[in-house]
């Protein structure tokens, strides 16, 4: 199963993002940390994502950070 989170340097510089999209991880993560739940920041991108996906972004980082 692949991942939710790729990265590909010729995308965002490569920032490992949402899968297929331009959507950095660090950026989820910030309006998360900013008080956004995950179903909230669906929402303000109308439902072009999932809560998955957002979930799997915030996750991502935190793992991420805990390194």
């Amino acid at each position: 199963m692949l991942s939710p989170i790729s990265r590909n340097p010729n995308v965002m510089s490569g920032a490992y993002c949402i899968r297929g999209t331009r959507i950095p991880a660090w950026l989820i993560q910030n309006f998360n940390r900013n008080g956004m739940s995950a179903r909230r920041i669906v929402k303000f991108y109308d439902g072009r994502y999932t809560v998955k996906q957002i979930q799997a972004a915030i996750d991502f980082r935190k793992k991420r950070r805990a390194k």
